[in-house]
């Protein structure tokens, strides 16, 4: 009977009725229906299937929000964290490029300045208090001895974009180095002073972190062979380099 027409929730009380009882039973709802016209009679049924699965929507809704809820907060830390890191590592950054900015420019000032735009809001309703994306990048703000301070790099001359630029990769390597550096002329547009000042940082840096990186350079002058630990020479002879 089950494959022919759904069953009533409640069928199972019937199930030890005799056939007379159950006639009699049949017989009385009949007469009852009687009074009825153009009632559907799965209607019961259909609700109680209908209000089964809203009840089972309900559980999958609140169980999603409690999930989203627990992403939400878990973005949140990792935003927090994210934060963190980069202004750690900025504060590091711009610390150590002043140093390496005074040792190279004698009587200079250097600073690292982070640029921030637009914090906006978080996900959904929740503002985001420490937005990653305010971060836009950084500029940096020199003077040279005898002159003014500077926030645009670009009117430098060659030599001192080469300096600045020069401070700002000593200044992250001092905070997070790699194994090596590998510098192809770094020194051709530097003037005398600058060039000796770059050649004694970089023997200081050779000696202090000798076991954990090397630093190769390229140059056409001689003049920082003398404090190099190790020298290759390469000229030219019959049409052919030589080392």
């Amino acid at each position: 009977m089950r494959n022919v027409y759904p069953l009533p929730l409640d069928s199972k009380k019937y199930e030890n009725c005799s056939l007379k009882e159950l006639d009699g039973k049949l017989s009385e709802a009949l007469d009852h229906l009687r009074e009825y016209k153009a009632v559907n009679e799965a209607a019961v049924y259909q609700y109680e299937e209908a209000n089964a699965e809203w009840e089972e929507l309900k559980r999958n809704f609140d169980q999603n929000r409690t999930d989203l809820k627990a992403i939400d907060d878990m973005l949140e830390v990792l935003d927090q964290r994210k934060y963190d890191a980069i202004e750690l590592t900025f504060r590091q950054v711009s610390k150590e490029f002043r140093s390496v900015f005074q040792k190279l420019v004698p009587g200079g000032r250097g600073n690292v300045v982070m640029r921030m735009g637009r914090t906006g809001s978080g996900r959904g309703d929740r503002p985001n208090a420490h937005p990653v994306e305010a971060f836009v990048g950084v500029s940096m703000k020199v003077s040279f001895a005898g002159m003014a301070e500077i926030r645009d790099v670009q009117i430098l001359s060659g030599g001192q974009k080469t300096v600045v630029a020069l401070a700002l990769i000593f200044a992250i390597h001092k905070v997070d180095h790699a194994p090596f550096y590998f510098f192809d002329e770094v020194d051709a547009a530097l003037d005398t002073q600058y060039r000796e000042a770059l050649a004694g940082f970089d023997a200081a840096l050779d000696t202090q972190y000798r076991e954990a990186y090397r630093v190769m350079k390229l140059t056409g002058r001689g003049r920082d062979a003398p404090q190099c630990s190790s020298l290759f020479s390469i000229g030219w002879q019959r049409a052919q380099s030589v080392c």
